[in-house]
């Protein structure tokens, strides 16, 4: 039912999550002249790391409810705290932090029309 495909939808994303911020890391890793680059690991590792907080609860939710087992006390509530502290957190993390360790400096590219 829903918690099956819940269950297998979250683990995907998780998984390709988990993969292409380790693609980044190695990109990063790679490359010999970076500003800022011990900032920008642990950005990413922040951006990881709140992103596991707030979704692991999403495939333990999935299983107790495939197993037939109640909640855990306290378990919605810890999935609401995180779930909306992430919203709190985002904005500082991707507004201010990616903003200014990986975009500062960057340059907006312009298309002109031809006719």
């Amino acid at each position: 039912g829903p918690a099956v495909v819940m269950l297998l939808l979250t683990v995907l994303l998780i998984g390709i999550t988990i993969f292409l911020n380790c693609r980044s890391v190695r990109a990063l890793h790679l490359q010999d002249e970076v500003d800022f680059k011990a900032e920008k690991y642990a950005i990413t590792a922040t951006l990881v790391t709140s992103y596991l907080f707030t979704w692991i609860l999403w495939p333990v939710a999935s299983l107790l409810t495939l197993s037939d087992q109640s909640f855990p006390s306290g378990l919605m509530i810890a999935g609401a705290l995180l779930g909306h502290g992430q919203a709190l957190v985002n904005p500082i993390l991707y507004g201010w932090a990616w903003k200014h360790y990986f975009l500062e400096g960057k340059h907006e590219v312009t298309v002109k029309e031809t006719s």
